[in-house]
């Protein structure tokens, strides 16, 4: 471990067992942080693993880091594999590898690219959500506008949204295989939707436009709802 650039630079395997506390953090080579760490920047090129509590403003994993405890940033870049243990709190997050986490997660802004992976079982809160790969989530994802754009499938137990789009990407220049859908969910509830290739038990909407290759068990609605040819609605009720 050395100082340098107005910050620690960790080469080599080392266990930290003193609080950090710095303006630049690069860890290239293979650190376990015991105590809490403050930075404004941190760089993980290596292997870091966090014991507790991390603050910083921004953070870019582009091989591997683990948060055994809280996560709070301003922005978190994920180009490599992550997992947070504790809460995820960040203004953004843009995932371009795999992100893991286990507790309430909350940011601003969350990106998940093609190719990319996002797995959790808790709360996972945002106010803009955009998968162009896929979530995989075990709890509930709450947000104002998600749109899932892909061509793999995203399986979300519990989805609360204010406006929810899902359609097929064609950049792959590929159909989707017949019997394949973009999302699997258990429960549905917002205020409009437009859907396609979306496997649902139960929808509950203001209004909603589904398309093909849905399989919807139940629309409960308020005020429209248009079904075009190729999907599948077995029960609709208005309320």
């Amino acid at each position: 471990m050395r100082n340098d650039f107005d910050g620690v630079v960790i080469e080599d395997r080392q266990v930290v067992e003193d609080a950090v506390v710095c303006r630049n953090l690069s860890v290239e080579g293979t650190a376990e942080f015991m105590s809490e760490v403050e930075a404004d920047y941190v760089d993980i090129s290596g292997e870091a693993c966090f014991d507790v509590y991390v603050s910083c403003d921004k953070m870019t994993v582009r091989n591997r880091c683990v948060c055994k405890s809280s996560l709070l940033t301003t922005s978190v870049r994920v180009l490599g594999a992550m997992a947070v243990y504790g809460k995820l709190h960040s203004e953004t997050v843009i995932v371009g590898g795999a992100l893991k986490f286990r507790s309430t997660f909350r940011t601003a802004a969350l990106s998940v690219r093609s190719g990319s992976l996002v797995k959790g079982s808790a709360l996972l809160r945002t106010s803009r959500c955009t998968i162009h790969g896929v979530v995989n989530n075990s709890g509930v994802l709450t947000s104002e506008n998600l749109l899932i754009s892909s061509d793999r499938t995203s399986r979300i137990q519990e989805i609360r949204a204010d406006k929810l789009l899902v359609k097929y990407n064609t950049a792959s220049g590929k159909p989707i295989p017949d019997g394949s859908f973009l999302l699997v969910s258990d429960f549905v509830d917002c205020f409009s939707a437009d859907l396609e290739y979306c496997n649902i038990e139960r929808l509950y909407c203001d209004s909603a436009v589904i398309r093909r290759g849905c399989t919807i068990h139940e629309i409960l609605y308020r005020d429209s709802i248009e079904i075009e040819q190729g999907a599948r609605v077995e029960r609709l009720s208005r309320t």
